[in-house]
């Protein structure tokens, strides 16, 4: 599934939780990798996780004004594959 994403959760640890937590637990849990991805993102020019909803929200907001938008726009999908779907793949 191309849009579902490995979270890399170790199995065992999974297992060991007896649950499965929320992908945002990942800064909780995994806080190293997290922290290592960041790091990664920044240095690639992508910059932080925040900077990167902002601009994915400033597009969409620029896109919404247009009254006869008949499209799911391209970064709503992108937003939803980071969040929305990741929630599904949990529920």
């Amino acid at each position: 599934m191309n849009n579902i994403p490995n979270l890399n959760w170790d199995k065992d640890y999974l297992i060991s939780l007896n649950m499965l937590p929320s992908p945002y637990l990942r800064y909780f849990y995994m806080t190293d990798e997290m922290v290592e991805k960041q790091i990664k993102d920044i240095k690639e020019g992508k910059g932080t996780r925040a900077e990167q909803v902002m601009k994915i929200e400033k597009e969409l907001f620029e896109l919404y004004k247009d009254k006869n938008l008949a499209i799911k726009p391209p970064q709503l999908e992108k937003k939803e594959e980071e969040h929305i779907i990741q929630k599904r793949q949990y529920h």
